[in-house]
């Protein structure tokens, strides 16, 4: 029986396919990666400040826009304040017509004030302060009773701090043409402007400064 002569195949080594990456495409895509980080990162900041500047001014807004509604359900004043060029903000009733009740005879203020109810106190995010580019109301600012913040936390300490003028909302929903600013560290700011004839208030864009 005749063999058959035995076949041989020759492998180019070019042909083998290769498994893994050399250090050098591993350094190469680093390097991309890196590149890409250095030009995606600064959006990426300015949108997490433009989304957390503009999440406290809507909650500011529905604090203020709250004062409002207390006022016309209750049937008596509210007030809007907030700590010039600071963090803290107060919505309360406004006591003012009520003083001297009680040497009447009739309840105080903290008695009636019981009955009310409706008092909201917050703070912005650390890097967010309150402002206003009003020079009037940036020279001094007002002190408020503690007897005033009656039944908030840490009352006394609100009472030593610097405060605005009041925002008033009278029991038909109406206030004073009024605006003010929510600024973070990069000097971005919104605009809160409360509208005197109808007491709406609306929120602004981002405004970033102008360089």
């Amino acid at each position: 029986m005749r063999r058959r002569p035995t076949s041989f195949v020759i492998v180019s080594v070019a042909e083998v396919p290769r498994v893994g990456i050399t250090l050098l495409e591993v350094l190469l895509s680093i390097a991309v990666i890196a590149i890409l980080a250095t030009l995606v990162w600064p959006s990426v900041l300015r949108l997490h400040g433009d989304h957390q500047i503009l999440n406290a001014a809507e909650k500011v807004r529905a604090v203020v826009s709250g004062a409002r509604v207390n006022a016309i359900e209750n049937g008596f004043a509210y007030q809007f304040v907030y700590e010039r060029e600071g963090s803290h903000f107060l919505a309360i009733p406004y006591e003012r017509e009520f003083d001297g009740l009680g040497s009447t005879g009739q309840e105080g203020p903290a008695a009636r004030r019981s009955e009310r109810g409706g008092a909201v106190s917050g703070n912005l995010p650390r890097m967010l302060r309150f402002s206003t580019e009003k020079p009037s109301l940036t020279l001094s600012g007002q002190q408020l009773d503690a007897e005033a913040l009656n039944g908030l936390a840490d009352a006394n300490r609100l009472s030593s701090l610097s405060w605005s003028p009041p925002i008033l909302f009278q029991s038909t929903g109406s206030a004073v043409d009024t605006e003010f600013f929510v600024i973070d560290d990069r000097n971005q700011r919104i605009l809160i402007r409360v509208r005197g004839l109808t007491g709406a208030v609306t929120v602004s864009r981002v405004q970033r400064e102008v360089r």
